[in-house]
């Protein structure tokens, strides 16, 4: 790329201010147009912004909310995601979503259904990301990585979860991508050091890719595109989605800039120039086939995307749709950066004033900030969070007449093991769940395999029949006398048959 220098989302520490121009569009020449490499790609966040897509003005960006609403089921409902940043790290940016989709990569490449922990090295990282390996790229990954893992996730019917059949809505708790990560040579929590790289998606998140919601996002074609326009790359993402349902995709520009790393533009004019290079790019790379500019509702400037061959096919009305795909939503959506947001110290405070007194406008003295900052120092941020809403019920109980948020440390060590046992249940739950889930795929594999023998039984000769009768008698106790129970009998043979056949187990 003659002197653009390295690729955006690779670039050094952020520096202030707001997004740039596109890039311009590469020779068709260096569009990868190789066989696809397909990943399961998450679907709620290809529909809405997770990571930032640009590193200038990273150093004081600390969230990213979506606000919207949308008719489900004949009701009318709002909407709200808000993704925010650890004290202790920056947003996540191009570099962290770039080495999200590699880990998507190494996870489906090991076969379904994905399984924790992804366990990878630096070296096959860089070469699936196709960046230079080396001590420096190594610590820009773990800082990129460490900030996706501290990203805390709220959701109010935004986030959908495909096994529950429903929208998320996370309350007093909250999401995060990553449940635990792991460097090879780090210090454990048991003492001991780490002989891997281990990656464990959060399980809320890899239940849903293992329920298929998900989409196929050919992995080399991202690559080739993020490596010359971050527009293009966060285009193909979102097209791959919505081209799933539908052709054209209609969109207004104002609402789609606001999922892409631009600054949107007054006029039309400026906004063809401004998203032109990563269409042409889309285009040769088969993901769009044309691409329409009109004026919509209210003179808005409206796109008209038509799907290109590169994708897959749309489904036929008998299969499955991805659910949350309402018509109406890219209509009724607006998209903020959160910026110089209070410390979490005081947001202890504040909620601790707001369920205690109901007090919404409080105002944390420096000594309640110091005490909150002992709480979150012992327990960390996330644990923190929750543990006020526990002191809170305790205190009403047995010192309703406390006046300051001093008195929460009086009721810590109760809470805590408050917390602690609900989480116990939580996971116990959560085991049932995940074990009643597998018992569930068991028989339904067990049905299907059982009715492939079965057609297979009823085209056999009755001699051959007959012969795997006689083999079953013979290798049964006498005592179970199968010959008078026909339908278990039935069973024994299928699965006999399984096993010459090579189909079941013995």
């Amino acid at each position: 790329m003659d002197d653009l220098g390295p690729p955006e989302w690779l670039r050094g520490p952020p520096t202030g201010g707001l997004s740039g121009p596109a890039l311009k569009p590469a020779p068709e020449s260096e569009i990868s147009l190789t066989p696809p490499n397909f990943i399961r790609a998450e679907a709620n966040f290809l529909r809405f912004p997770l990571f930032a897509l640009h590193t200038k003005g990273l150093r004081n960006l600390d969230g990213i909310e979506c606000k919207g609403a949308i008719t489900r089921n004949g009701q009318r409902q709002t909407f709200v995601l808000r993704a925010t940043r650890n004290a202790a790290s920056y947003y996540p940016g191009p570099l962290a979503r770039a080495a999200h989709l590699a880990f998507l990569s190494i996870a489906t490449e090991r076969g379904f259904p994905l399984q924790n922990p992804i366990i990878w090295t630096w070296r096959d990282l860089c070469r699936r990301m196709q960046i230079a390996n080396s001590g420096t790229i190594v610590r820009k990954l773990k800082v990129a990585i460490k900030s996706t893992a501290r990203l805390s996730i709220e959701t109010q019917q935004a986030l959908y979860s495909k096994p529950d059949a429903s929208a998320i809505c996370t309350n007093e708790q909250e999401l995060h991508l990553y449940d635990q990560v792991e460097f090879r040579g780090g210090k454990l929590e048991d003492g001991t050091v780490s002989d891997q790289n281990r990656l464990w998606f959060s399980d809320w998140f890899l239940t849903n890719l293992n329920a298929l919601f998900t989409a196929p996002l050919d992995y080399t074609l991202w690559l080739s595109l993020n490596e010359h326009s971050t527009i293009a790359s966060r285009l193909y993402e979102i097209l791959t989605l919505y081209f799933y349902r539908t052709s054209p995709v209609r969109i207004n520009y104002a609402t789609l800039a606001q999922f892409l790393p631009v600054a949107p533009e007054r006029y039309q004019s400026q906004a063809i120039q401004q998203l032109d290079p990563a269409f042409q790019l889309l285009m040769k790379a088969g993901v769009i086939n044309n691409v329409n500019w009109t004026t919509g509702k209210n003179e808005q400037a409206q796109i008209h995307l038509y799907r290109g061959t590169r994708l897959t096919p749309i489904p036929q009305p008998d299969q499955s749709m991805l659910p949350f795909l309402e018509d109406d939503f890219a209509a009724n959506v607006a998209v903020h950066e959160l910026r110089n947001l209070e410390s979490l110290e005081a947001t202890l405070v504040k909620d601790f004033y707001r369920l205690w007194v109901h007090n919404e406008n409080s105002r944390p003295t420096k000594q309640e900030i110091a005490q909150a900052a002992e709480i979150t120092a012992q327990h960390g941020p996330i644990k923190a969070k929750a543990l006020i809403p526990l002191i809170v019920a305790q205190m009403k109980e047995k010192w309703p007449g406390a006046k300051s948020f001093g008195a929460v440390l009086k009721y810590l060590p109760e809470a805590v093991q408050d917390y602690e046992r609900k989480q116990r249940q939580a996971e116990r739950h959560k085991q049932m769940e995940a074990q009643e889930r597998q018992d569930h795929q068991k028989a339904a594999r067990e049905a299907k395999d059982r009715a492939a023998l079965n057609a297979i039984w009823e085209t056999l000769p009755k001699e051959e029949q007959d012969n795997i009768r006689q083999t079953v008698l013979a290798s049964k106790h006498p005592s179970l006398k199968l010959q008078k129970h026909p339908a278990l009998l039935e069973g024994f043979c299928l699965s006999e048959l399984g096993r010459q056949r090579g189909l079941l187990g013995s």
